[in-house]
């Protein structure tokens, strides 16, 4: 298990990492998840030992690390450009971190090839990088850190400098290594789908400070404020006064009409405070005009094909709602044509926190 507590790093006036606290499982793939300049990096190479923190601890499987060299911190760093050495074949690549720890040649050349092997990579072991696509080199940049057999696995941003295509397949790829290898690993990244993809959590980072730690679906389904709830993809955000409480529901005047019922559940709800309002657009219902959410007649202001899906741009009062529909053959909506919208309170996401 790693362990976090109060981690913070300034440059000069900048302060990069703000007080975070979390723990990593034996085991688990975690994703530091946020935007560019939020400070992922910055606790990637904290962790790898590459900076020193200004205050916090950091414990790996209860022992602490903080003041240990990189080199003794027992985890391997998988870095954004791959850093081969380039005079170096793809098996000497790999066999380096081995024979910096004078491994006797017999069991580093049985490692290296099961590395390789791994990977896929066996039959360019005496490949030069130069020689490599940036795929292949992704792989012998994996197999030289898991051939140390790592405590910790650390994981860059490294598929950033792939193609699309390929960054899906490689994305599956170090998904089904690491649970192989069933070895505790960490990735930075910014794409939400890859993050999504391979984590068994995530913790979502803005300027420096820790957002929210949880699963996809908990990030996705309960984010815990609009800046998550915009990050991990919810587009339909809407601010406004709160003007009624009771019963159990609050209800959210969000533009010139526009009123969204939400349950209470707890919540401070107050009249005249402000509330954020997320409408996910997979829950919009195109022809629904008794839902207990909202209902509204709306006109289609734009279309656009996806192949399994339409997206819809819906204008209601002022406000543009969008809409995710399957595409199964039903007749769609054309541009300027007015149509009944609705949701049920039951897919509405609502905090009485205010805009951001």
């Amino acid at each position: 298990m790693l362990t976090l507590q109060g981690i913070s790093k300034s440059f000069g006036s900048v302060t990069a990492v703000k007080d975070v606290s979390f723990s990593v499982n034996k085991g688990e793939f975690f994703s530091l998840l946020g935007p560019s300049g939020c400070g992922k990096t910055t606790l990637l190479r904290i962790i790898a030992g590459i900076y020193q923190s200004d205050s916090g601890s950091i414990q790996l499987n209860d022992v602490p690390i903080d003041r240990k060299p990189m080199r003794a911190r027992d985890t391997a760093l998988v870095f954004q450009n791959y850093a081969l050495f380039p005079h170096l074949t793809a098996f000497q690549n790999v066999a380096f971190g081995l024979k910096m720890r004078r491994v006797p040649r017999e069991e580093l050349t049985r490692r290296v090839s099961e590395a390789l092997e791994l990977v896929r990579m066996s039959s360019f072991a005496k490949r030069l990088p130069g020689e490599l696509s940036g795929g292949q080199q992704q792989r012998v940049a994996l197999a030289r850190a898991v051939v140390v057999r790592p405590s910790l696995l650390l994981l860059d941003e490294p598929l950033s400098n792939l193609d699309a295509k390929l960054r899906d397949e490689m994305r599956g790829e170090i998904r089904s290594l690491q649970q192989r290898l069933g070895i505790t690993t960490i990735l930075v990244t910014h794409d939400l789908q890859e993050a999504f993809a391979v984590s068994d959590r995530i913790a979502v980072l803005r300027q420096g400070s820790l957002q929210q730690v949880g699963t996809a679906a908990e990030l996705y389904d309960a984010p815990a404020s609009q800046f998550v709830a915009a990050f991990v993809g919810h587009l339909n955000l809407l601010t406004g006064n709160v003007t009624a409480v009771e019963g159990g529901n609050a209800t959210i005047a969000c533009g010139d009409g526009l009123t969204v019922s939400v349950f209470a559940n707890a919540r401070p709800w107050r009249v005249s405070d402000m509330a954020w309002v997320s409408l996910r657009p997979e829950r919009i219902r195109i022809g629904d005009a008794n839902l207990d959410g909202g209902s509204f007649d709306a006109r289609v202001a734009d279309i656009t094909y996806l192949g399994g899906r339409v997206d819809l741009a819906l204008a209601v009062n002022g406000v543009t709602i969008r809409a995710h529909v399957p595409n199964v053959g039903q007749p769609m909506p054309k541009p300027g044509e007015i149509v009944r919208i609705g949701w049920s309170r039951d897919d509405v996401i609502a905090r009485p926190d205010g805009g951001e």
